[in-house]
């Protein structure tokens, strides 16, 4: 993979409960980091009518709630021009914010169907020292990895129905 930025601290591999885990931790004090990290080409075929791409996850986050309260961003972008210009395709999910949760989250990818893509990752964050005030460092990591083809969605069909009865002048009845 490519790596963008490598301010502060950067993408690391490791492993979590055994499986294998990419993440990203805070840097030296004081210092923002901004880093992406960028797959290889991945194709996409098109998919079956009815159908769209899915990317599905399993993240890791410790305090991820504290990054977006002080604007940091944890989330998926995708390239298809080869990598020269990315789409954000949505960010965590910061609600599972205690430190060492496990989840799972999907990242929309319809709008890419029949094309090359590359997948970014991308991480802005403060380390502690930053935040003094709460003593926290965001943490963010991506366990497993797929990409799925998943039914679309119904859209509501909503009925009604013709009068039975003729229109009446208030007061009077039918």
């Amino acid at each position: 993979p490519d790596y963008l930025n490598m301010t502060g601290s950067a993408w690391q591999r490791a492993s979590l409960s055994g499986d294998a885990m990419l993440y990203h931790t805070y840097g030296s004090a004081g210092i923002v980091d901004s880093d992406t990290i960028i797959s290889p080409a991945i194709p996409l075929p098109d998919a079956t009518t009815g159908y769209h791409y899915e990317l599905e996850t399993r993240e890791y986050q410790a305090y991820l709630d504290y990054a977006a309260a002080f604007g940091g961003m944890c989330g998926v972008a995708v390239s298809s021009d080869g990598g020269v210009t990315f789409t954000m395709v949505g960010e965590t999910n910061y609600n599972h914010a205690s430190y060492g949760t496990t989840y799972n989250h999907s990242y929309n990818l319809s709008g890419f169907s029949g094309d090359t893509i590359h997948i970014a990752f991308i991480y802005q964050g403060m380390d502690a020292a930053a935040h003094a005030t709460y003593g926290i460092s965001q943490i963010w990591g991506v366990t497993t990895m797929e990409i799925v083809e998943k039914e679309d969605p119904t859209d509501p069909v909503f009925a009604h129905s013709k009068l039975v009865f003729p229109v009446t002048v208030v007061g009077e009845t039918v």
